[in-house]
């Protein structure tokens, strides 16, 4: 039988909890101690969070356990089956049902226990715990405030809110509103897995134009905070690609409200986020290039093995990149960009400009319908006709189309969704034959420079070649997928005009 359990921030002493239960009738036995350590594990998007599950590996010199719960606390009351393998000693990334788990917080608990014995002769558990906390691959603790836990079978509710009531009252003792990972996360002051974005930052029907410029960018400061460790631990490389996201949604944005936000600072800024995308790009480059050649050299006939040659150049090319996109990433210099991403539009971050803003609904609709206009141009075109170059110019024309239908969707309720997931599509399609494109060129390269190390074995020439070969029947896949998808673009742009028609705006929104 399951537990409920209610825990509740404890200041007071021990002995006045005690008398005072004794004094309502209870009877209060000491049941021993219990000490435990572990890490909370999640997605990098935080997708077990987001369905209420939380994931704990408890670490014990004797037995290892993998926990899943709702939020609980104590380390005996979490159930099922976790991964098959230890939590790791150094809280690296494990496999758990198709996902890649990464390590969110590493906790300690310490606990004194008692049987709690009602009048009715129903026995229930209480105890103080002393819970700290550490950041994933950070030896530094920090200690919680101490903790009273109360637990009774369930089926016991009434108990609960009897019990919690004189725990609440009488001993001033103020419930904990949320569970162990994420008063824990609030202690060493990190985000919640996925990083969700601030309702703060969310647009609204009442903004201007320049202060929902203020917030789209402050959003991207914070999702460029929230991946840095993980990206500078090299956990996984998805913190990498969201940072490069980032960057390319807010030099969108400084394009798009630049005149409300100030042209002149936003010049600047676009600057400096060009600077650290040149560094994120060379790194998420070489990870997508990786991930390329493993997994079509297994669609090679014969599977060739990827040459050793070529493993210990990528490995020396991508450490290297990583390195130099680390020090920026620690910079002053990248922290002061962020920063400027965050004040800019506000009374610290510059005047404000001489005419009055636009409110954000009202501009909206033309920004959206301009960024149509800039693909609408390229249907006069035949698509078998289009260069590699004039293909890469539309998929950026797809980005900033869903990037403009993103920033404004929460004003239209959501109307823009089906829109920006064919924009996604078109994205995706024209970003796989950009890759291919890429990566051909860049094993070009890496055969050239092999040469001229001497390590240019036959076998490598043969990988290379066949990999080349590979990509370029990738590039043509993603060239027929495009040339079909096309045809439903007039279609795409007949849905999104219908999501800015009287009734699905921000009036039907408000």
């Amino acid at each position: 039988m399951t537990a409920v359990e209610r825990y509740y921030f404890f200041t007071g002493s021990q002995r006045r909890i005690r008398d005072g239960l004794t004094d309502l009738g209870y009877v209060l036995d000491a049941a021993g101690d219990e000490a435990w350590q572990g890490t909370f594990y999640d997605t990098h998007s935080g997708s077990l969070f987001r369905r209420g599950i939380r994931l704990l590996g408890i670490v014990d010199p004797a037995q290892w356990r993998w926990l899943r719960a709702e939020p609980a606390l104590a380390a005996d009351a979490l159930t099922e089956e976790g991964p098959a393998v230890p939590p790791p000693p150094d809280d690296a990334p494990v496999e758990w049902r198709g996902q890649r788990l990464l390590p969110v917080l590493r906790v300690s608990v310490r606990r004194k226990m008692h049987h709690l014995t009602a009048r009715s002769g129903q026995v229930f558990e209480l105890s103080v715990s002393e819970a700290s906390f550490a950041r994933p691959l950070v030896r530094e603790w920090i200690a919680g405030r101490r903790l009273v836990c109360l637990s009774v079978p369930d089926g016991q509710e009434s108990e609960v809110a009897v019990i919690g009531s004189f725990l609440r009252d009488l001993f001033r003792l103020k419930p904990m509103t949320q569970d162990l990972m994420v008063y824990g996360l609030e202690v060493v002051n990190a985000l919640l897995p996925g990083a969700p974005v601030p309702a703060r930052l969310k647009l609204k029907t009442g903004d201007t134009l320049r202060q929902g410029g203020h917030k789209l960018l402050s959003r991207q400061a914070f999702k460029m905070r929230a991946n840095i460790e993980g990206a500078r631990m090299d956990l996984d490389p998805e913190f990498v690609h969201d940072i490069r996201v980032a960057t390319r949604r807010a030099r969108f944005a400084l394009r798009l409200f630049g005149e409300e936000l100030g042209q002149a600072e936003a010049e600047a800024l676009r600057a400096e986020l060009a600077w650290i995308a040149g560094l994120l790009g060379q790194v998420r480059d070489l990870d997508i290039m990786r991930w390329n050649i493993h997994r079509h050299a297994d669609e090679l006939a014969g599977r060739p093995s990827v040459p050793a040659a070529i493993r210990e150049h990528m490995h020396s090319v991508r450490t290297e990149a990583l390195a130099a996109l680390n020090d920026a990433l620690a910079s002053e210099r990248f922290g002061q960009l962020l920063t400027q991403l965050e004040r800019i539009a506000t009374d610290e971050g510059g005047q404000p400009p001489s005419e009055p803003s636009r409110r954000i609904n009202d501009a909206a609709p033309p920004l959206i319908r301009a960024a149509m206009a800039r693909l609408q141009r390229w249907l006069k075109r035949r698509p078998a006709e289009l260069t590699p170059a004039q293909l890469h110019r539309i998929r950026i024309q797809f980005k900033r189309l869903r990037y403009t239908c993103e920033f404004f969707n929460d004003l239209f309720a959501e109307a823009f969704t089906a829109a920006i997931n064919h924009c996604v599509d078109f994205q995706d399609c024209l970003g796989e034959h950009q890759d291919a494109q890429v990566a051909q060129a860049r094993l070009r390269e890496m055969a050239e420079r092999l040469a001229q190390s001497g390590g240019n074995q036959p076998e490598t020439l043969i990988f290379v070649g066949s990999m080349i070969q590979r990509l370029d029947d990738v590039a043509r896949d993603c060239r027929r997928i495009f040339e079909k998808r096309w045809k439903q673009f007039p279609r795409l742009i007949a849905d999104i005009d219908a999501s800015m028609e009287p009734g699905t705006g921000p009036e039907a929104a408000d």
